[in-house]
């Protein structure tokens, strides 16, 4: 009987070992910070590549698709949107995300960065717009997601234009 006892508990720690690691690997860590540039990203074939740079400089077309779509439209960084051409862009692609580098005010624990380091996150692309230059962001990530914001706690105002 006390064979068996110890080998219950034995199978018992493992489980709660496991079911912490888990835990630990999915619950959200809260980024603060800056978005200091983003970009749209597409996928199409397998090849990845940048479609546009948002920049404190400049608005920086790199895919002719994405330059036909925009005509007229005001490439001032500060206040660049996609918004009305997320479904012609998405169309051209088989996967479209967004990568907002954010300067991280308290550092990233999740990703092993000290405060005032700068990390690309990645977004889902309908949240590209959310996202201005200048702008405090509250963000959530996990350690099983890594780079992947799974949580937009808060978008406040810009600063530094």
């Amino acid at each position: 009987m006390k064979r068996a006892s110890v080998a219950t508990v034995l199978i018992i720690l493992v489980i709660a070992a496991y079911a912490a690691y888990l835990i630990y690997l999915h619950w959200p860590v809260v980024i603060e910070g800056v978005v200091d540039h983003k970009s749209l990203v597409g996928v199409r074939n397998g090849f990845v590549r940048t479609l546009l740079l948002v920049a404190p400089h400049a608005v920086l077309v790199k895919d002719e698709e994405v330059a036909s779509l925009l005509g007229n439209r005001s490439l001032d960084p500060y206040n660049f949107t996609v918004n009305g051409l997320l479904e012609a862009i998405k169309s051209r692609y088989d996967n479209v995300y967004g990568v907002v580098s954010i300067r991280t005010r308290y550092g990233d624990p999740a990703n092993g960065l000290e405060p005032g380091e700068t990390l690309g996150y990645i977004i889902d692309v309908e949240l590209f717009d959310h996202f201005r230059l200048g702008s405090n962001v509250k963000v959530a990530v996990t350690r099983a997601s890594g780079i992947k914001i799974v949580w937009v706690v808060e978008v406040g105002e810009q600063h530094g234009e």
